[in-house]
């Protein structure tokens, strides 16, 4: 019987302790750097971006969003940057909305998706040429024919899907990263990859 007892006893302080452990934080605010990619991928640049979560079930959060994309590249020719060449900067900002699952939700990790939908304000100073070769043109060098069909400025509506993982220091800090995938209104197309740091609070 005493044996019985002990058993019981080790058992109730066992889920005691874990129940200790388990942090009571629902709330957390998050800052993301990373590296971004617009279209096929040949547009690199970063992203940052802050977020509020909270949990309102234990696998099951929302959060609200405020981030940024840079975006920028040069036309090359023979292998080199072209001091002449057209420069092209895509710059956004965007507010997101999201509703998240953890997968996996323990005292030290946290493993889930979220899915969304975002507004997404922009400037975009991409161009559209070609080049015609002498002789053809009439000239005894290239003529490059510049044509603007696309707005500078732009907003639109869009989704995200994003995969992500937390690690906790402790029970307040956590690191992580993050990949997501976004698609607007404006037929653009943008893959992010970031770190995250962020504090848990009530």
């Amino acid at each position: 019987m005493k044996y019985l007892f002990f058993f019981v006893f080790l058992i109730v302080s066992y889920k005691g302790v874990s129940q200790k452990k388990i942090s009571t934080y629902n709330k957390s605010f998050q800052f993301d750097i990373g590296t971004s990619f617009n279209g096929s991928g040949d547009l690199g640049g970063f992203v940052v971006y802050s977020e509020y979560n909270k949990y309102f079930k234990k696998h099951f959060s929302y959060s609200v969003g405020l981030g940024a994309t840079f975006h920028d590249n040069s036309s090359i020719s023979n292998n080199s940057i072209d001091e002449r060449s057209l420069y092209i900067t895509i710059a956004g900002l965007e507010v997101l909305g999201k509703i998240g699952y953890s997968f996996v939700k323990t005292n030290k990790h946290d493993l889930g998706v979220k899915l969304g939908v975002l507004i997404r304000y922009q400037s975009n100073s991409t161009d559209s040429y070609e080049t015609d070769y002498p002789p053809y043109n009439g000239y005894n060098v290239p003529i490059v024919i510049i044509v603007n069909n696309e707005p500078q400025r732009s907003l639109s509506l869009g989704g995200i899907a994003q995969l992500y993982y937390n690690y906790s220091i402790n029970e307040k800090i956590f690191v992580g990263t993050s990949g997501s995938f976004q698609s607007d209104t404006n037929e653009d197309a943008i893959s992010k990859l970031s770190l995250t740091f962020g504090m848990r609070f009530n």
